[in-house]
């Protein structure tokens, strides 16, 4: 039997069956038999289904190869990124404690060192009495060419350099005065009515902190000190010269005088001895 087909509204045909399997006809197709009046789909037909069947067999192993292989995997929801947060365990807080131990410990330490290692006074004067001699002997270098006269001038310097050694032992012991603050001391110098800091001692060490008023005090004890030197070598010159000079020359010289007057009365007849007449007026007076 032949069949038409209905195609975008339009009657066409009849067709054969295998002018239909040709025209790849689909299961929705409109056909309508030679005979008949109404357009069926193609699927209704007993005698079309074949070509169907046929078509689905042919159809089948290509479009198996036209499909790619798709491994099959499970689909796993993720989970919200709030529950997600949520779910994760809270980081924990840095505990500094172990931090502060260690830095409390590095500073006992460390204060300990220094009370054991913080200088004395006798090292702070150690170190300061070489300021104080190369001072105190440019002062007494100074003094040159005081009067003009070259024996005079090199005598004064010879006491000089014998007074200065003994000055800088003790300006070393009365400029020099040290603080102890347990874990370390300050050399201090007093002069113009305040004390000034000289040196600092840390750690088993002494540092000069300002030798410029070192130096100045050294100077000003020593020049206090000659001007006190040159008092008492004048008193003792002049007590000397009394007692060694004047006073064997004044003794002397009445001596001398007390000669020549005893001379000189008798010279002239007058001496101390009472005269005869005298005597025999003292004897009568006496008979009486």
């Amino acid at each position: 039997m032949e069949y038409y087909i209905k195609i975008n509204e339009e009657k066409r045909g009849p067709y054969s069956l295998n002018e239909l399997a040709e025209r790849k006809l689909d299961e929705t197709s409109l056909v309508m038999p030679t005979d008949g009046v109404e357009w069926i789909p193609a699927n209704q037909i007993e005698e079309l289904r074949t070509l169907f069947d046929s078509k689905d067999s042919t159809d089948n192993p290509v479009k198996t190869e036209d499909i790619p292989f798709v491994e099959a995997r499970p689909i796993i929801q993720a989970a919200p990124q709030e529950a997600t947060q949520q779910a994760q365990p809270a980081p924990k807080k840095k505990s500094h404690t172990g931090c502060l131990i260690g830095i409390l410990l590095t500073l006992v330490v460390l204060v300990a060192v220094m009370v054991v290692t913080c200088p004395k006074t006798e090292q702070h004067k150690e170190v300061l009495s070489t300021v104080i001699t190369t001072t105190v002997n440019d002062a007494v270098n100074d003094n040159d060419n005081l009067t003009g006269n070259t024996f005079i001038d090199n005598a004064f310097k010879t006491v000089s350099n014998a007074f200065a050694g003994k000055v800088i032992e003790t300006a070393v012991d009365n400029l020099v005065t040290v603080d102890n603050y347990v874990v370390c001391s300050l050399g201090k110098v007093h002069y113009d009515g305040k004390d000034h800091i000289v040196s600092l001692g840390v750690f088993g060490h002494i540092f000069t902190v300002d030798e410029d008023d070192l130096q100045e005090a050294a100077e000003q004890y020593y020049k206090k000190e000659e001007i006190n030197m040159k008092e008492q070598l004048k008193k003792k010159a002049q007590k000397m010269l009394q007692e060694n000079i004047i006073a064997p020359a004044t003794s002397a010289i009445e001596g001398l005088l007390g000669s020549a007057m005893d001379g000189l009365l008798d010279e002239i007849g007058l001496d101390n001895q009472p005269s005869r007449h005298s005597k025999k007026k003292t004897v009568e007076a006496d008979s009486i």
